[in-house]
């Protein structure tokens, strides 16, 4: 568990190292639970996963649209390779992080799965996540297929931003959400 500024810089430097190093051997999930790495972790986790993204999109380069057809489930099993997912599982993260998260979620085109459970999000920071990320993602197709947000105590405010990001264009068919409980205002 990273308790101080420093250990927590140490982590992001040593994630920052994998991340290097991981280019032949793609990452499938990054499990940061249990932390308390904030808007400023996530924001360099973002940086570093960007840069893994666009190094290993450089490697591919425009062949990998035109030889899909020819390899056919082969280049399916590297594309999904590629794909990874985040846990920030109990990082105390609030409304304050909100917007690390959704710049993590729009700029991370490989990001598959996010878990978000146990944190402070709160109805506010739900309402707010799901807004501003069905602002940033538009038109774009959105790798996210799952999202969980677990024991954030959502209610009203958030399930309405959740129901507008789910029936939005971007999003049908492609993400699940997951939440365990949204409560009422009286309980």
């Amino acid at each position: 568990q990273i308790q101080t500024q420093t250990q927590m810089q140490t982590h992001l430097k040593s994630l920052e190292e994998l991340c290097v190093v991981s280019e032949a051997a793609p990452i499938a999930g990054i499990d940061l639970s249990d932390n308390r790495i904030g808007a400023l972790g996530i924001t360099h986790l973002t940086s570093c996963l960007l840069a893994l993204e666009l190094s290993r999109r450089g490697d591919m380069g425009d062949v990998e649209d035109t030889q899909a057809e020819e390899r056919g489930g082969e280049e399916e099993r590297e594309r999904e390779e590629k794909y990874f997912g985040v846990s920030l599982v109990r990082n105390g993260l609030t409304k304050t992080s909100v917007g690390a998260l959704v710049g993590m979620v729009v700029s991370l085109s490989t990001l598959r799965s996010l878990d978000l459970s146990h944190n402070q999000l709160k109805d506010t920071g739900g309402a707010l996540f799901f807004s501003l990320l069905l602002q940033g993602i538009q038109d774009k197709p959105l790798p996210l297929k799952s999202l969980k947000v677990h024991n954030n105590h959502l209610s009203l405010s958030s399930a309405l931003a959740l129901a507008a990001f789910l029936s939005a264009p971007a999003t049908k068919g492609a993400c699940h959400s997951s939440i365990s409980k949204v409560t009422s205002k009286n309980g």
